[in-house]
């Protein structure tokens, strides 16, 4: 080895630390000196004669006995105090009983030349620092203050860390002893604190004293693993320390018979367990908690019912539904019972009304749920995160049973009502969670997940998908790509993909998420079940029969043995194999189960509800299928009435039920009726769906259609005569009225547009280029020919068959 890299290896023995810190001088504690006072007001000018490290210097002193071969990377951010960084590896050394051994630390500030590092190219000091790490296989990072440490901000720290997980050497996070004392009060209290730290953690804008610098190690971390994975790293490393701490904590304290610490600590594990998705595990500790403390506290003790709680909230993430009921009553009781108004009262019978919710149980959950929205408020203050997680709770249990006027009527509850809606009260609670905790705390993600949720229900399915995407990612990085709330997620961006109707997206997404969901929930989750329930539908949406089957009747069946034949989840698998078996034209077994599904709405959420809606507009389709034409007209007026009414005129199932009516107009030949309705439809289709969504495409083709006879009809002239008298019109339609059409490969597959009563595939040839010429479909789209059915009085129209060029 080369005296250079000889002399990088070299660290300076713990016991010389102090010695070090009297040769500085008062000025050190005087002045707060930091480790980049230390280097530029003292260490470079004692070794400016030599223009070598502090190390050299040493041994050029013959205090070579001070130093040795590093043991121990130490890594901290230069404005750190430096009496502060000393404090915090001797705090460590002591609390492991290594003081003794006297080991050798690798302090850059000490070990590496403070006169050259300028001169170095940034390739140089990158492999520097990763051999150096990897050949001690120890990195002490020094985390001041412990809930907003700078090492996280700083490029270099983030750069070493990296160099220490690449090299699989040992981490630990050290800090001063009242710094300590501090992190450990918190995270015994609360061990979420620790999530408001890592929150902060975000490479991609982490900083450098050399602006070169930055920009060299930012594009080295996006050459090599990119910055969610940087950041993810990260995160893991530094929870994977954190459980380390909380094992520790709990072995010390049973080894020293306290009780009431170990249940603390063992709830904090827990807690820390349960976020990173270790839920088996967690459950273990949340009970041995919770027997612990009824044992010794009582029943009715708060610190009982804290645990009792988690133990609940873990039953219900584990998808064992009977086990946390039990639990969410009981601590509701008791918490009432021992105060109606303190804060973990309104937080236990929240709870239990937001499980009561998710079970169907609405008639028991909104009146739980309006009592706690008004103490959180009167005790807590509107503005409170758990005032306004009360409110999204209760407004998504008014929407799911159909009260809409009563969501509208809680903005009532806020003062300045002129100027507020719920979609502000659900962006003032992001705003709030995201100004206390930061963007990727969870309560911060959970909060963008229901704004996301807020606008998938209004059909502001962009909006909607930005923010599902950007959970998703946050989520992914924060507590793993395994985790329950991220496999949620994961089904929350599929199901959007297939209502937008990328279908091929989607169907990718959906069953990699079933198979995630299977391998780590299980197959009996209600998220498991709550996958197969969005595939179904998917394969509905396409058409797919064959694959719909199985998944209907996988979806019927498990739906049945988890959730019970009263529950919505069962109901929706019923309105699924309805629709199935319509396509199938069994329409007979079609229509019983729809009768079934709608009885059972009607009983769970009553008629005014988007879901008996949704059936009704499919029983509509039914009618007409069976040729009840009268019912079925009714049946879709009746829908598309009450559709406005309750959901607004530009919500998609709104749109779809305009879509409907116009189709069945057509069928029975009231082209004005389905002309009008079909244009109203596409104008709104357009501005909400988007121009290249499926259901739009359908819609102008639908009304293409009918305009195109109803031109006809105005005629009055037969197939034979149309192509000489209209030699000149090659269109049916003034095709400069219609706006251009974006297609993509994603959206359709097909597009099939009439194009009139012509015999001749040369002028059929000519409508078509019309079109796409008109429209700007060129580069998009390919027409296969023209195709002919039969007609009684026009004698054969024909159709265009569009292909999507990428899928040729």
């Amino acid at each position: 080895m080369n005296s250079a890299l000889e002399d990088l290896s070299l660290g300076i023995k713990l016991s010389y630390l102090r010695t070090f810190i009297e040769e500085v001088g008062p000025s050190l504690k005087a002045e707060n000196w930091t480790t980049s006072d230390v280097c530029q007001k003292y260490v470079k000018e004692k070794t400016e004669d030599i223009k070598a490290s502090w190390t050299r210097r040493l041994m050029d002193q013959n205090k070579g006995q001070f130093v040795s071969k590093s043991q121990w990377f130490i890594s901290h951010a230069w404005d750190s105090n430096f009496l502060d960084v000393i404090e915090s590896i001797e705090v460590f050394f002591e609390k492991e009983n290594l003081t003794d051994s006297d080991p050798v630390v690798w302090l850059s500030v000490l070990s590496v030349s403070q006169h050259e590092e300028i001169e170095k190219p940034f390739e140089w000091w990158r492999d520097t620092f990763t051999n150096a790490v990897g050949e001690m296989g120890n990195m002490l990072m020094v985390m001041v203050p412990w809930n907003n440490p700078e090492p996280i901000r700083r490029a270099w720290c983030v750069f070493e860390l990296y160099a220490c997980v690449h090299t699989k050497s040992n981490f630990n996070v050290v800090m001063p002893s009242e710094q300590r004392k501090n992190f450990l009060s918190d995270i015994r209290e609360n061990a979420r604190s620790f999530f408001d730290m890592l929150g902060r953690v975000d490479s991609k804008n982490s900083k450098s004293y050399y602006e070169n610098d930055k920009k060299r190690i930012h594009d080295a971390i996006e050459r090599t693993i990119g910055f969610n994975q940087m950041d993810h790293m990260m995160l893991d490393t530094f929870k994977k320390w954190m459980i380390s701490v909380l094992r520790d904590q709990v072995s010390l304290s049973r080894n020293q018979n306290l009780l009431e610490e170990t249940q603390h600590w063992n709830h904090s594990l827990g807690k820390m367990l349960s976020d990173q998705g270790y839920l088996k595990e967690a459950e273990t500790h949340f009970f041995e908690v919770w027997e612990s403390a009824r044992q010794v506290l009582g029943e009715n003790h708060e610190y009982t019912l804290t645990a009792q709680h988690s133990l609940a909230q873990q039953y219900d993430a584990l998808g064992k539904k009977d086990e946390a009921l039990i639990q969410y009553e009981d601590c509701a009781s008791r918490s009432c019972f021992v105060n109606d108004e303190n804060e973990h009262s309104i937080i236990a019978r929240g709870s239990l009304a937001t499980f009561y919710s998710s079970l169907g149980r609405y008639d028991e959950a909104e009146p739980i749920l309006d009592y706690c929205l008004q103490k959180a408020r009167e005790t807590l203050g509107r503005d409170h995160h758990l005032t306004l997680s009360l409110f999204s709770n209760l407004a998504s249990l008014c929407k799911s049973t159909g009260n809409y006027n009563r969501v509208e009527s809680l903005v009532s509850f806020f003062e300045d009502t002129e100027s507020i809606s719920i979609e502000n009260i659900y962006m003032k609670n992001l705003k709030n969670m995201e100004d206390n905790f930061g963007r990727n705390h969870p309560d911060t993600l959970s909060a963008i997940n229901n704004l996301a949720s807020f606008y998938k229900f209004q059909g502001k399915y962009q909006k909607a998908h930005e923010l599902f995407v950007e959970c998703l990612e946050k989520r992914k990085r924060a507590i793993g790509e395994f985790h329950p709330l991220t496999l949620k997620t994961y089904i929350n961006v599929a199901s959007l993909l297939g209502l937008s109707g990328n279908f091929k997206e989607a169907e990718a997404l959906h069953l990699q998420c079933l198979n995630n969901c299977e391998y780590y929930l299980g197959r009996n989750h209600p998220d498991t079940i709550n996958v197969i329930n969005s595939i179904s539908q998917l394969y509905l949406s396409k058409n797919d029969n064959q694959n719909a089957e199985n998944y209907c009747i996988q979806n019927l069946e498990l739906s049945r043995q988890v959730f019970g034949e009263d529950s919505s989840d069962f109901v929706c698998a019923i309105n699924n194999l309805a629709s199935l078996r319509e396509s199938q034209n069994r329409l007979d077994e079609a229509e019983s189960y729809y009768n079934e599904c709608l009885e059972k709405t009607r009983q769970l959420h009553g008629e005014d509800s988007h879901q008996y809606l949704s059936v009704l507009n499919n029983v509509a389709l039914l009618y007409g299928c069976q040729g009840k034409l009268e019912e079925a007209e009714k049946t879709h007026v009746y829908c598309l009435e009450r559709m406005r009414k309750f959901l607004g005129e530009d919500h998609p199932m709104t749109l779809t039920s305009m879509l409907n009516l116009g189709k069945f107009y057509s069928k029975i030949g009231k082209m004005k009726e389905s002309q009008e309705i079909l244009a109203t439809c596409v104008t709104k289709m357009r501005s909400v769906l988007g121009l290249a969504h499926q259901q739009t495409l359908i819609a102008l083709g639908t009304l293409y259609q009918v305009t195109a006879k109803l031109q006809l009809d105005s005629t009055g002239n037969r197939a034979d005569s149309f192509e000489k008298e209209n030699q000149n019109q090659p269109d049916p339609i003034n095709m400069e009225n219609h706006d251009q059409i974006e297609v993509s490969s994603t959206s359709v597959n097909f597009l099939e547009l009439l194009v009139g009563p012509i015999w001749s595939c040369e002028h059929a040839s000519k409508v078509v280029d019309a079109f796409l010429k008109n429209n700007e479909l060129q580069d998009e789209l390919e027409w296969t020919g023209v195709w002919w059915t039969a007609e009684e009085h026009w004698g054969k129209d024909s159709y265009a068959k569009f292909q999507v060029k990428e899928n040729l």
